[in-house]
């Protein structure tokens, strides 16, 4: 196998953020919350703590798609509750 040819893969944690760069120069952001939350790791309460210190660090608009994720997931948890 020609292990050179294959794309490098290096994480790294900058700003909450987990940035996966590939040799071939696509880089792809991933927010922890998003990523931490979603495989189930975290729970709603965590990730809107972990959203609180991590707010200068995100963009506005992030922001938003975090806090509306944790909102739909709130009303779900409540709707399987009743």
């Amino acid at each position: 196998m020609d292990w050179e040819s294959l794309p490098r893969l290096e994480a790294s944690l900058r700003s909450g953020e987990i940035v996966l760069d590939y040799s071939s120069h696509l880089g792809v952001t991933m927010c922890i919350i998003c990523v931490e939350f979603q495989k189930q790791s975290i729970t709603i309460r965590e990730a809107n703590h972990i959203l609180t210190e991590m707010i200068p660090a995100l963009s506005e608009e992030h922001i938003g798609e975090v806090i509306d994720m944790l909102k739909e997931a709130d009303k779900e948890r409540r709707a399987e509750a009743d």
